[in-house]
């Protein structure tokens, strides 16, 4: 019981420090809370957060997990499900939340609104491209 009352006590600091940086909180249960970047692609709305998904271009989103006594996220960057190695969707796990604000949020956070959807789109729309785009994803030999 006690674990569960710290877990809540954690979440709630811990979703209103997200909402402050432009997060959205989008799903939660007894272990972990999950949110979405609001300012992906220089911030999109819900229609087009979904038209993109259903489409296989997929935002920055989030999941934060209570696990023995730590607070631990994981990350799933901005990308396309299917597509080449420079726009696939890279997920960056294990990041202790305390020790990973601010600068890395900010990194991330960085990237995702900058990140070039057109150049998805393309990628999804005409199959894989085979171009690297420097500096607008993170390669997983990267992390």
């Amino acid at each position: 019981m006690s674990e569960t009352v710290s877990f809540v006590e954690r979440a709630s600091s811990l979703v209103l420090s997200w909402e402050r940086r432009g997060w959205i909180l989008y799903d939660s249960d007894i272990q972990s809370v999950s949110f979405l970047y609001s300012h992906t692609f220089g911030g999109v709305g819900t229609e087009l957060r979904l038209w993109l998904s259903e489409h296989g271009i997929e935002t920055l989103d989030a999941t934060v997990n209570f696990m023995d006594g730590a607070l631990l996220a994981s990350l799933k960057l901005p990308g396309v499900e299917l597509g080449c190695e420079a726009h696939r969707r890279v997920e960056v796990i294990g990041l202790a939340v305390p020790n990973y604000f601010p600068a890395c949020l900010s990194e991330y956070e960085g990237r995702a609104r900058y990140y070039p959807r057109g150049d998805m789109s393309e990628c999804v729309l005409f199959g894989p491209c085979g171009r690297s785009y420097a500096g607008a994803t993170v390669r997983e030999d990267e992390q």
